[in-house]
């Protein structure tokens, strides 16, 4: 377990358990960004090759936009937008390296902040 630290007045814990896979195809990661704290957390898709690369690109993707946007932008629209460049980044990797070609992950998301939170 690791605890979420921030700058707000929240709690919180991210945890990764295997389950009945060989393989962990979860990714986490958190950080305070201009909008607040942004929560990210991926699963590679079904055991599929490629899965926890996938997931590892979608969370280092989406939390480096998130850390690049201004503090007056709308959050649920940089979150969807910064969901669809991780798919693209996915999309090219698996395009450049034919052993992960097809990979993909889940994902969940979120901003918290003193006014809202929002989930994608």
């Amino acid at each position: 377990m690791e605890l979420i630290k921030t700058n707000y007045q929240l709690r919180g814990i991210i945890e990764s358990r295997i389950g009945g896979r060989s393989e962990n195809q979860d990714s986490y990661g958190y950080t305070t960004t201009p909008l607040g704290v942004a929560v990210v957390v991926c699963d590679g898709m079904g055991g599929l090759r490629g899965g926890r690369w996938a997931s590892t690109i979608a969370v280092s993707t989406i939390l480096n936009y998130l850390l690049s946007v201004d503090e007056d932008a709308n959050p649920a629209e940089v979150l969807a937008y910064a969901i669809k460049q991780a798919n693209y980044e996915i999309i090219r990797v698996g395009q450049e390296n034919p052993e992960l070609a097809g990979m993909g992950t889940t994902v969940t998301a979120l901003i918290i902040n003193n006014r809202c939170a929002t989930i994608a």
